[in-house]
């Protein structure tokens, strides 16, 4: 998800974002990184400088960013910006702190988060720590295939949407299956 106005330099969006209404009737954002193996990305292939980072592309907008919500992180830009497991879920809140202070977007709130397997433990580390560094960590949450899946089985769920939470869990968490097979392959 990007939004239409472009609210970066690089081309940084959310991986998957959801337009929601909450019970006081306000509408807005849940905009997620989704990761299973890869790494974060924190800088351009060939690059030696950080997305965000002083003579990047993306610089000025960023720090103009951070500077308008300043009162939304704890620590110091560069603090994010030079920190490569934090640097893209970083990027992410200030595109959420960017919709908030857009006029010409009717969202009133903004909230981000991660979205990754339950064993993936430095996706886990880095979630933590930006959590961690946010004045108001409940904007950003962790969530774990494991909890997703646990939490929508327990829903009265058709048998449609039952088989697809079985086919999500084989395919992004059933480890053991995949282990069997290359196993058997050698």
């Amino acid at each position: 998800f990007a939004p239409k106005e472009k609210e970066t330099d690089d081309n940084s969006a959310f991986d998957i974002a959801f337009e929601v209404e909450n019970n006081d009737k306000q509408i807005g954002i849940i905009g997620l990184e989704c990761k299973y193996t890869d790494s974060f990305s924190f800088k351009p292939q060939k690059s030696k400088v950080y997305y965000g980072d002083v003579d990047s592309k993306g610089y000025e907008r960023y720090y103009e960013i951070f500077m308008k919500s300043q009162s939304s992180f704890k620590n110091d830009y560069f603090d994010y910006i030079r920190n490569k497991d934090i640097n893209q879920l970083f990027r992410n809140q200030l595109i959420a702190e960017r919709i908030i202070q857009n006029s010409n977007l009717d969202y009133e709130f903004v909230k981000t988060g991660l979205f990754c397997f339950h064993g993936d433990k430095d996706a886990i580390e880095s979630a933590n720590k930006i959590k961690s560094m946010l004045n108001e960590p409940e904007n950003f949450q962790l969530i774990t295939y494991k909890s997703f899946i646990e939490s929508v089985q327990r829903l009265d769920l058709d048998w449609e949407k039952r088989e697809w939470t079985m086919k999500l869990w084989t395919r992004y968490c059933a480890l053991e299956l995949s282990e069997k097979l290359t196993k058997k392959r050698k």
